[in-house]
């Protein structure tokens, strides 16, 4: 997930998630003072492709 201003809300791999759904919140202030509180919310779920997927992802970090 991503904020819109490019940075990650969630900065981990969704291994390390709790399976469900999830929510991140964020809060933002202007110079002005202005705040401004937004949530999104995420599911991590498993699927067949998902063990595949950690294993060719690991590859790709090692190499």
């Amino acid at each position: 997930m991503y904020s819109s201003c490019g940075g990650p809300l969630v900065d981990q791999p969704g291994y390390k998630l709790l399976l469900g759904t999830g929510t991140v919140t964020a809060t933002a202030q202007d110079q002005a003072g202005h705040t401004t509180v937004t949530s999104a919310t995420y599911t991590v779920q498993v699927t067949y492709e998902s063990p595949r997927l950690l294993i060719n992802q690991n590859k790709e970090i090692e190499n």
